[in-house]
């Protein structure tokens, strides 16, 4: 009889080692997705301070006297593409994108450093 209880509390200590492991994967399973869902909030928060960065700047370049230079650094170092149209900046990572109105601006903007010019009340870039 003595064989047969240690048989039985090895089983029941196995069940419930097995039933921990279980739940565990569970709960790793669920904070894994919490931790995807955040990844991604905080590139959306830094995409848009990106583009609000360079937004400011193209605004502040069409407000300045003829004449105005200024050497802009836009980060290399997400993976998102940038355009820019006559009225608009884009920028887009994935499945998401900004888009935000700027003043009319010519030039090509890119990732690295620009410089930004006001010459005869145009706002042109390198």
């Amino acid at each position: 009889m003595v064989r047969g209880k240690k048989g039985q509390i090895i089983f029941e200590f196995m069940f419930w080692v097995a039933i921990s492991i279980f739940f565990g994967g569970i709960l790793l399973l669920l904070m894994s997705g919490t931790l995807n869902d955040q990844i991604t909030k905080q590139k959306e928060v830094e995409l848009r301070l990106q583009a609000e960065s360079i937004q400011h700047e193209l605004i502040l370049a069409s407000e300045m006297n003829n004449g105005y230079r200024r050497a802009v650094y836009v980060s290399e170092n997400d993976d998102y593409n940038l355009s820019l149209s006559k009225s608009y900046l884009v920028l887009s990572m994935d499945k998401r994108s900004v888009t935000l109105r700027v003043p009319p601006t010519s030039g090509v903007l890119v990732k690295g450093d620009n410089i930004i010019e006001n010459v005869q009340g145009d706002v042109q870039i390198n």
